[in-house]
C-alpha cells in the first residue's frame, strides 16, 4: 500500500528535509490546509481518503514526538466515516487515525459524538469491524467519552457479545477485554448491570483456554465490588483447574515446556483466593477438600519440575513454575491452617530457600511471610514451622540485596513469640548497628512493637528499651521513649532500675538526644533514689551537670523539658539553686520564644513567695491510663517507591560558569563556538532580579531560540518571566531574557533552564541556574567577638543547626583568597585574633522568614590546601545546604 501512495511519501521526504522548525511547521500547515480542502469533497476515493487520513495519522505522530500538538479534530468525521466502509484497509486506516488523535487531543474532543459511529459498528455483523471496534474502545476508552446513557448503551452491546452463541472467540475474547478496560475506569457500571454477572459466569465454563484467559480477568475486576455474586463461579473454576493440574485434554499449544497453561492456572488460583476468603463459610466443604488437594498436586507438580529442569531449564519457564508454586501456597494458606498443610507448604519453600538467585529468595520469603499472617502467631503449627527456618532469616539480614534483607526482617518480626523473644531481641541488637540507615527505623520500630507485644517483665521491659533507645541514635519514634516513661511511672518497682540505668548511659561518652528526654522525666521525679543519704548512687551536683552538659547541643523541645527537671530539683536541694538561676536567667534572653516564655515564668516562681505554689506545679507526673500508640503506627511495611522520573542531562562542563556565578553576580556563564551566555543577579532581600544575555556566535542566525525555566523544589521558590528572548538572534546580535525568583522557603536544588534553538541543526543545551539558597544571604554586622561568641552558643541548643565538613581543595587558597570570596557571597566578618580561624554572620531572607548564619572557618597551618567549615543557623537543615554549597564552590577550584 505504501509505495503506491506518492503523495504520502513525498509529504514525508518534505517533511524530513525541512532546514529548521519554522520550515517544517510551514510545511504540516501547508499540507493540513489543503487535507482540509479535500474532505470538503464529498466524491473522494477510498485511496484518496486513505491517503489524506495516513498524512493525519503522520503529522499526529511527529507532533506528538515533539511535544508540539497540532489540533486535528477536522478529521473526525472524515475518519468516522472510514470506520463506517465496507473496506477493510480502509476502517484499518480510519481506526488507527481515531485512535491517535483520541490518545494526544482528549481536552479537544469532548463535544464531537463519537458513539453513534461505534454502536453501530459493534451491532455490526461483520467480525472485523466489530472486533476494530472493541479494540479502539480498549485502546482509547476513559471515563468521559460517553455520556451516562450512551456508557450503558455501549456495556450492553459488549455483554451481548460476550454471550452471544453466533459470537466467536475472538469477539468474545475482545469483547471481555473492552468490558475489563471499562470497569476499571467506571466502577459504577458493575452496580447498574449486575444482572448479567451471572451470564457471564456461566461463560467460565468454556474449552476455550484463550477465552478463559479474558474472562477469569474479568471476573476478577467484577468480584473486587460484588464478591457475593461471583460465589457461585467456584465450582466451575474447581473443575478448570483440575482439568489443568491433571492434564486432561490439553491443547498441545497450550503446553508450555509441558506444564498446562501456568498463566491460566495463577489467574484461576488468585480468583478462587479472593472469592474463598471472602466467603468462606458459605463454601461447599467438599470444593474446599477438592481444592485443597489441587493446591497439594500443584506443588508437587512444580516441585518435580523443578527439580528435574533445575539446571537445564530456561529462565522464563522457572519464573511460571514458580508463580504457579507461590500462589498455590498463598491459596493454600487461605483453604487450611492445620500441620500438614502448613507443613507442606514450609517444606515446598525452604527448599527454594538457598536459591543462588535474589529474586526467587524473595519471593519464598514473601510467600513465607503470607503464610503466617493468613494464621495468628500463636498458632502452635506456625510456631513449630518458623522455628526450623529461623536462624536462615537471621543469615539473609546479611544478604547482599537490600529487598531481601527488609523481607527477612518482616518474616523475623512475623514469626516472634513469647518462647522466643528474648533470642530474637538479642540477635537483632546484634545486628542493629550494622543496619543500612535505610532499613534502620523500620527494624527499630519492629523491635519497639516486640518489645511491647511479648513482655511479660517490666524490669526487663525498660531495660531492653532503653538498650534500644542507647542504639538507636535519631531513627527513634517519639512514641517508644514516651512509653518507656510511661511504664516507668506507673510501676514504682522498676523506677529505681530505670534511674540507674538511665544514670549509667549518660556517664557514656556519647549518647542519643532521645536518653536526655528520659533522664529529664525520671532524675526529675525520682532523684531521690540516686542521692540516697545511705547509700548514694550519684550526688546531686552530679545529675545537674551531667544533663547541662549536653543542654547548650539539643533540640528546643529537649531543653524546654530539661527546664523543667531543673525546676524540679530547685526544689529538692538548696545547694543547686544558686545554678540553676543562673541557668534560668541566661535563658530569659533565648532567641527561642518558648525557652525564653518558659524560663522567665520559672523565674518568677522561683522567688521565695511562690515556692509553695512551684511545689504544686511540679509535682510528680501522675500514673498513666493511655494505651501504647505503637500499634496504631501505620504502614510498617513501607510503600514501594515509584520508580524515579527521567531528567534531562546537564550539559558538559556546566559547573565552571555555575560555581563562577555563584561567586559572582555577573559574569559568563556558558560559551561555546555557537553562543555566549553572560548572566547578571542583583539581590533584594529574598528577590533574585536575573538577566541572561545570549550572544549569537554562530556563522548564521539561530532560530527557534527557545528558554524554559523548571524545578522540582516549585514550591519553595517561584520564577517570573519579566522579558523573553527574541526567537530568531541575527548573526552578532545579542537577545535578553528576564526573570525573577522569589524564594519562599529554604530549597536544596537549584532551579534548571533548558535552551533549545537551530543553527544548522538542533542544539539542546541545559545548565543548573546560580540562583542557590546562597544568594539570599546579606552581611550582618556584630558589634564584637563576645557577641558572636554569645549567638554562636545560643544556636548549639537546635536539633540541626549545625553542620561542619572538612574541605580539601584543588588550589592553594590565601586566607585573603578566602575573605574576599566570604564576603562576596554575604557573609559579614568578624576578627577572631587569630590567624588560623576566620568567622562570620549573615541574615539568610527568604519570603517565609529569616534565619541567622553564623560561620566558622579553621585553616590547617599544615596544609594550605584543608581548613574546616562549620555553619551553624537558627532553621533546621539550612546550615547542611550553605555548608555543602560553599564546599562545592571551594572545590571547584573558584
Amino acid at each position: 500500500m505504501a509505495p503506491q501512495m506518492k503523495g504520502l511519501m513525498q509529504f514525508i521526504s518534505d517533511v524530513r528535509s525541512s532546514k529548521n522548525a519554522a520550515e517544517e511547521n510551514t510545511q504540516i500547515h501547508s499540507e493540513l490546509i489543503n487535507i482540509q480542502n479535500h474532505f470538503k469533497d464529498k466524491n473522494l476515493s477510498s485511496y484518496q481518503k486513505q491517503k489524506y487520513a495516513c498524512k493525519l495519522i503522520y503529522i499526529c505522530l511527529n507532533s506528538q514526538k515533539k511535544d508540539n500538538v497540532v489540533n486535528l479534530d477536522f478529521g473526525l468525521p472524515h475518519c468516522c466515516s472510514m470506520i463506517e466502509s465496507e473496506s477493510l484497509s480502509e476502517r484499518n486506516i480510519g481506526y488507527l487515525a481515531l485512535q491517535l488523535i483520541y490518545a494526544s487531543q482528549l481536552e479537544n474532543l469532548s463535544e464531537f459524538n463519537l458513539f453513534s459511529h461505534l454502536e453501530r459498528n459493534l451491532d455490526s455483523h461483520q467480525e472485523d469491524k466489530v472486533a476494530l471496534a472493541l479494540h479502539f474502545l480498549a485502546g482509547v476508552y476513559y471515563d468521559e467519552l460517553f455520556t451516562t446513557n450512551e456508557l450503558a448503551k455501549i456495556i450492553e452491546l459488549l455483554l451481548q457479545l460476550i454471550r452471544a452463541s453466533n459470537s466467536s472467540v475472538l469477539v468474545k475474547k475482545k469483547s471481555s477485554l473492552a468490558l475489563l478496560k471499562i470497569l476499571r475506569d467506571s466502577s459504577e457500571s458493575v452496580k447498574v448491570h449486575e444482572r448479567f454477572i451471572p451470564r457471564i459466569l456461566s461463560l467460565l465454563d468454556t474449552d476455550n483456554i484463550g477465552l478463559m484467559i479474558s474472562l477469569c480477568s474479568l471476573v476478577q475486576q467484577i468480584s473486587k465490588h460484588r464478591p457475593k455474586a461471583c460465589i457461585p463461579a467456584i465450582p466451575v473454576l474447581i473443575q478448570k483447574l483440575d482439568q489443568l493440574i491433571e492434564q486432561k485434554d490439553i491443547e498441545s499449544d497450550y503446553l508450555y515446556n509441558g506444564f498446562p497453561s501456568p498463566w491460566l492456572i495463577v489467574k484461576i488460583m488468585r480468583l478462587l483466593e479472593t472469592l474463598v476468603s471472602d466467603n468462606f463459610e458459605q463454601v461447599d466443604q467438599l470444593q474446599i477438600e477438592h481444592l485443597n488437594r489441587l493446591v497439594k498436586d500443584s506443588i508437587a507438580l512444580v516441585i518435580t519440575l523443578f527439580d528435574k529442569n533445575d539446571k537445564n531449564a530456561n529462565p522464563q519457564f522457572k519464573n511460571s513454575i514458580l508463580a504457579v508454586l507461590f500462589q498455590s501456597i498463598s491459596l493454600g494458606s487461605c483453604l487450611d491452617s492445620s500441620l500438614q498443610s502448613i507443613s507442606v507448604a514450609f517444606d515446598a519453600l525452604g527448599g527454594l530457600l538457598r536459591s543462588s538467585e535474589v529474586n526467587t529468595r524473595y519471593l519464598v520469603l514473601d510467600s513465607m511471610i503470607k503464610i503466617i499472617r493468613n494464621n495468628p502467631a500463636s498458632n502452635i503449627y506456625i510456631e513449630k514451622e518458623t522455628s526450623k527456618y529461623i536462624d536462615q532469616f537471621f543469615q539473609f539480614l546479611y544478604d547482599r540485596d537490600t529487598s531481601v534483607r527488609k523481607k527477612s526482617t518482616e518474616a523475623i518480626f512475623l514469626s516472634t513469640n513469647s518462647n522466643n523473644i528474648v533470642m530474637i531481641v538479642k540477635k537483632l541488637f546484634e545486628y542493629l548497628p550494622r543496619c543500612d540507615y535505610t532499613l534502620r527505623p523500620d527494624l527499630i520500630l519492629k523491635i519497639s512493637i516486640l518489645l511491647e507485644k511479648y513482655s511479660t517483665d517490666a524490669t526487663w521491659y525498660v531495660q531492653q528499651n532503653l538498650k534500644l533507645v542507647f542504639l538507636s541514635g535519631n531513627y527513634l519514634k517519639d512514641e517508644v521513649w514516651e512509653r518507656v516513661v510511661q511504664i516507668t511511672i506507673n510501676n514504682e518497682d522498676i523506677q529505681l532500675t530505670t534511674a540507674r540505668l538511665v544514670l549509667d548511659y549518660l556517664k557514656q561518652k556519647e549518647f542519643p538526644e532521645t536518653m536526655l528526654k528520659i533522664a529529664a522525666v525520671v532524675f526529675g521525679d525520682y532523684h531521690r533514689y540516686l542521692v540516697q543519704v545511705q547509700s548514694p548512687l550519684a550526688h546531686e551536683k552530679e545529675l545537674l551537670s551531667l544533663l547541662y552538659h549536653k543542654y547548650f547541643y539539643c533540640s528546643v523541645q529537649t531543653r524546654a523539658m530539661l527546664l523543667t527537671c531543673f525546676m524540679k530539683l530547685f526544689i529538692a536541694y538548696e545547694d543547686l539553686r544558686p545554678r540553676i538561676l543562673d541557668i534560668i536567667e541566661k535563658e530569659t534572653c533565648s532567641i527561642d520564644s518558648e525557652i525564653q516564655q518558659r524560663s522567665v515564668e520559672y523565674l518568677q516562681l522561683s522567688k521565695p513567695h511562690n515556692h509553695a505554689l512551684l511545689a504544686i506545679l511540679l509535682q510528680e507526673n501522675p500514673p498513666f491510663t493511655l494505651k501504647s500508640k505503637l500499634y496504631s503506627i501505620p504502614n510498617i511495611e513501607k510503600p514501594p517507591v515509584p520508580p524515579p522520573s527521567r531528567k534531562r542531562m546537564l550539559t558538559s562542563n556546566w559547573e565552571e560558569g555555575y560555581y563562577r556565578l555563584i561567586n559572582y553576580n555577573q559574569g559568563i556563564f556558558f560559551e561555546n563556538s555557537l553562543i555566549k551566555i553572560l548572566f547578571k543577579c542583583e539581590k533584594d532581600r529574598h528577590i533574585l532580579s536575573c538577566q541572561l544575555i545570549f550572544i549569537n556566535q554562530a556563522p548564521t542566525d539561530i532560530t527557534g531560540f527557545t528558554v524554559s525555566i523548571d524545578n522540582e523544589a516549585t514550591k519553595n521558590f517561584s520564577v517570573q518571566n519579566l522579558l523573553l528572548p527574541d526567537s530568531v538572534i541575527p548573526l552578532g546580535k545579542r537577545s535578553v531574557h528576564k526573570f525573577q525568583v522569589t524564594v519562599k522557603k529554604p530549597f536544596v536544588t537549584s532551579p534548571l533552564i533548558h535552551i533549545s534553538f537551530m543553527c544548522g541543526t538542533l542544539t539542546s543545551l541545559t545548565f543548573k541556574l546560580p540562583t542557590c539558597l546562597l544568594k539570599c544571604l546579606h552581611p550582618q554586622a556584630l558589634s564584637s567577638l563576645d557577641e558572636y561568641s554569645f549567638r554562636w552558643n545560643q544556636i548549639a541548643g537546635l536539633q540541626y543547626g549545625e553542620y561542619a565538613t572538612d574541605v580539601k581543595v584543588k588550589h592553594r587558597l590565601s586566607r585573603e583568597s578566602l575573605l574576599r570570596i566570604l564576603e562576596r557571597i554575604g557573609v559579614s566578618l568578624i576578627d577572631s585574633f587569630d590567624p588560623n580561624i576566620v568567622l562570620g554572620a549573615g541574615i539568610l531572607n527568604t519570603e517565609a522568614s529569616n534565619y541567622g548564619v553564623l560561620l566558622r572557618l579553621e585553616l590547617d597551618p599544615s596544609d594550605a590546601l584543608a581548613f574546616k567549615l562549620i555553619i551553624r543557623c537558627t532553621g533546621d537543615n539550612i546550615s547542611h545546604i550553605l555548608v555543602t554549597t560553599l564546599a562545592d564552590l571551594f572545590n571547584h577550584g573558584v
